[in-house]
């Protein structure tokens, strides 16, 4: 079997080891960087939450997760499935691009 770099295999280190090893330093910095921008949306809607920065609170805490999720799967399952994810999203990048509808500025 193959051994990280600290001489444990990462398939058999549970979700909080993994979890543990996630760069926290990285995600502090980016929550705080976001917590800047939900005070500015705040200060632009006049003190109030609901146009745009309850929106963004619940849009970046479901991002935060999906970010998790993604570091604990293992490396060996986003290489085995790379080229089809690739295509995937080159094949909708081609969608939108051949079929969207244009609107008010925007592709949709």
């Amino acid at each position: 079997m193959t051994e990280g770099r600290l001489g444990i295999n990462p398939s058999q280190m549970s979700v909080v080891d993994k979890l543990g090893r996630v760069s926290w330093g990285l995600i502090l910095l980016t929550s705080i960087i976001a917590c800047i921008g939900f005070g500015m949306l705040y200060s632009a809607a006049d003190g109030n939450m609901d146009p745009w920065a309850s929106r963004q609170i619940l849009r970046f805490v479901a991002g935060l997760a999906v970010v998790l999720v993604i570091a604990v799967v293992d490396i060996r399952i986003w290489v085995r499935w790379a080229y089809v994810i690739y295509a995937v999203t080159l094949a909708g990048l081609v969608a939108v691009e051949s079929f969207g509808l244009i609107g008010m500025g925007a592709q949709r």
